[in-house]
């Protein structure tokens, strides 16, 4: 149904009409605002550069201050963008407190597709493969679907702690067999 990739310039068609439909749905969380912050046209200008960061960052090439992170692309049977999860290598303060190991977004019309569920499970086999035994995973305490996401993966609910503007973050640990 689904599967992960390296960003690929293959894929820049696909992935523009991807950031049109963020663009028309408009930001609903923190991870979805990557999509909006740049206007189509720069996002076409800027691709190949795009991707070649994401390789960086997937290499270990980041700045200082960050955490090398790889960028799978969820990319679906008919070889479309369908969204993205993110490995980070390892955590600090911030991302231990906010952010985890992994994050992700599907985009606004494959959601409840279950997209999100498989995506976090074949990345939890890359974060087992790259050594890690366990992974942290927040999400807003009012995004149900994100939080049943994590738990269908073994998420196992830490705590829940506020944030400088008030929202509260789930955080979840997932021990990797």
């Amino acid at each position: 149904m689904i599967r992960l990739v390296l960003p690929n310039i293959k894929y820049k068609k696909t992935y523009l009409d991807a950031v049109k439909e963020f663009q028309k749905a408009g930001s609903d969380n923190d991870s979805t605002d990557h999509y909006l912050k740049r206007t189509l046209e720069q996002w076409n200008e800027t691709f190949e550069d795009f991707v070649q960061e994401k390789m960086d960052h997937h290499n270990g090439i980041v700045a200082q201050g960050l955490v090398p992170c790889t960028q799978f692309w969820i990319i679906d049977n008919n070889g479309e963008y369908c969204g993205r999860v993110s490995f980070r290598h390892a955590l600090n303060e911030k991302l231990a407190h906010h952010g985890g190991h992994i994050g992700y977004d599907i985009i606004p019309s494959k959601r409840g597709k279950h997209y999100a569920t498989i995506a976090l499970g074949l990345c939890l086999k890359e974060a087992k493969k790259m050594g890690l035994e366990k992974v942290l995973l927040t999400c807003d305490d009012d995004n149900v679907a994100s939080a049943k996401t994590i738990e269908k993966n073994g998420g196992v609910l830490q705590d829940k702690v506020p944030q400088d503007n008030g929202v509260i973050t789930r955080r979840y640990w997932i021990t990797l067999d």
